[in-house]
């Protein structure tokens, strides 16, 4: 699950500076090759989900598998929690819940306390690399998964 600005590239960046992180996250997801990815990011709100891949090296395009439902928060309440809301709902229609996930977010209150998620204040770099590859290394959640994908 990814999100884009203050994860790819500075949340206030502009179009001269997008994606400054991209090719870090992409090195990761040729190591691991069982990892799909799903757009979270409000990107997906003025972008189809094919101008997103062309975001990707064109390696990786078929692997940007889809963009998250918009929920808008119930009347009243903050988004806390909505990104997440987000994710459960995509996986409950396309894969079926119980699917093992990771988020890459800049904003950790869009997510429930505790929920897999990889808070990027500062963009994708080098230690965010290695906690993802970390994560997506871990035998009980994601090991055997991409032991039987890749």
């Amino acid at each position: 699950m990814l999100d884009f600005d203050g994860v790819l590239h500075a949340a206030d960046a502009g179009a001269d500076t997008y994606f400054t992180s991209l090719s870090e996250l992409e090195s990761v997801l040729r190591d691991l090759r069982c990892v799909d990815v799903v757009i979270v990011s409000s990107w997906r709100h003025i972008h189809s989900l094919d101008k997103l891949r062309t975001f990707f090296s064109q390696d990786l395009r078929h692997r940007i598998v889809g963009v998250t439902p918009d929920i808008a928060p119930a009347a009243g309440s903050d988004d806390r929690g909505s990104r997440q809301r987000e994710i459960e709902a995509w996986l409950a229609r396309i894969e079926g819940p119980g699917l093992p996930w990771v988020a890459l977010d800049d904003v950790a209150s869009l997510y429930d306390p505790g929920a897999p998620v990889l808070v990027t204040p500062n963009g994708f770099g080098h230690f965010e690399a290695a906690a993802l590859r970390a994560a997506l290394s871990d035998p009980v959640a994601f090991g055997r998964r991409c032991a039987s994908a890749c």
